[in-house]
């Protein structure tokens, strides 16, 4: 069940006549938040940046990025118009994408770049992930001494190793 993109998240990015044309597999002329169709391209497109961001954020992060952060909800949104198209025959290019590839590609590395620490969210709890600043969140349970592998000597091969 979608936790945050809403229908008007959809209509923000493209237009409601677009998302008409995606979802309005009857022809009635109305789209509603309800509908099997968006239920299912909405779930999945939060499911494909919690993929990626999972690795760093928390799904209690990641919530609250998609209530608070338009930015990010608006990348959600566009991977979501993507897999929309897919869903039908006349939105697939000849390449076998659908129509709002490059928009997909943009947001999977927005949520990559989140993911790795390189950008931040604009919701300031969810901003620092496990792995933001150089540290390890949480920390290891027994501190390890260092260990250092070291190169042969490229003069003396046989010998003890050096940088």
């Amino acid at each position: 069940m979608p936790t945050y993109l809403k229908l008007e998240d959809l209509n923000a990015v493209a237009s409601p006549t677009t998302v008409l044309g995606l979802f309005d597999d009857a022809a009635s002329g109305t789209v509603t938040e309800t509908q099997p169709s968006v239920l299912l391209t909405i779930d999945r497109a939060e499911a494909e940046a919690a993929s990626v961001l999972l690795r760093n954020f928390s799904e209690e992060a990641i919530l609250e990025m998609g209530t608070l952060d338009l930015a990010f909800r608006s990348h959600v949104a566009w991977v979501a118009m993507h897999f929309a198209s897919e869903r039908r025959g006349e939105f697939v290019e000849e390449d076998g994408n659908g129509r709002y590839k490059a928009q997909y590609d943009r947001a999977m590395k927005y949520f990559n770049s989140l993911a790795k620490s390189a950008n931040r969210s604009t919701v300031a709890n969810a901003g620092l992930g496990a792995n933001s600043g150089g540290k390890l969140n949480p920390q290891l349970s027994a501190p390890r001494a260092a260990r250092f592998t070291f190169a042969p000597d490229k003069d003396n091969p046989k010998g003890s190793g050096g940088f």
